[in-house]
């Protein structure tokens, strides 16, 4: 097919040019029916996984290496002031 026989693209308003007015609301996504059903199809941890959660050495490990992730992050961040004048 040649360029004139293709259909144009769609025209696209600019800010203030389209029809004025709300859309109206599709509803998807608003409120769930019935919050128990999705629950219930959620997937439960295995035995391995709330052990690791309830395991006070494992939570310390963890602990401890986020703080030290955020302190490495807060010193790449903090850096001299430059001494003006010399």
């Amino acid at each position: 097919r040649t360029l004139d026989q293709i259909a144009s693209a769609l025209h696209v308003y600019l800010q203030s040019e389209g029809p004025s007015g709300l859309v109206a609301d599709s509803g998807i996504g608003a409120e769930m029916e019935n919050p128990n059903e999705s629950i219930a199809h959620a997937p439960l941890p295995t035995q391995k996984t709330l052990r690791f959660r309830k395991n006070p050495v494992i939570q310390f490990w963890r602990f401890a290496a986020i703080n030290l992730k955020m302190v490495n992050m807060i010193r790449k961040g903090h850096h001299p002031m430059e001494k003006k004048g010399k």
